[in-house]
């Protein structure tokens, strides 16, 4: 392989990764209700980074290399709240409706003969 191609498959990985690494993060035992006064704008900087690097290890090395690529701590928290958020959104949806349509069905049919 040539050199420029190894430094754009290179460029391209370290560029997902953030994405990836987020995702594994928000996916994991955190939920946006736990990291979420840790992502307050009152909070200053250095103390938000310490708690959220207290509560996972992970995330803290993400913060870090994510500020290391050029990206400013409010990004971070953003970016972090967005994928916390849809983390919880898509684990609260349709549990039911994924792992067994008839039962989501027979639940929803029930439901609006005001069954409780």
């Amino acid at each position: 392989m040539q050199p420029y191609q190894e430094a754009s498959q290179e460029l391209q990985r370290q560029s997902e990764l953030p994405i990836k690494t987020a995702g594994k993060i928000a996916g994991g035992a955190l939920s946006l209700a736990t990291i979420a006064p840790f992502l307050s704008s009152y909070l200053p900087q250095n103390l938000a980074i310490q708690g959220l690097s207290k509560l996972s290890p992970k995330l803290g090395k993400f913060i870090q290399k994510a500020m290391g690529a050029g990206k400013t701590f409010d990004q971070v928290k953003s970016f972090i709240s967005e994928k916390a958020g849809e983390s919880e959104q898509s684990d609260q949806s349709n549990l039911i409706e994924g792992s067994s349509p008839e039962l989501h069905a027979f639940i929803i049919n029930q439901i609006k003969k005001g069954q409780t």
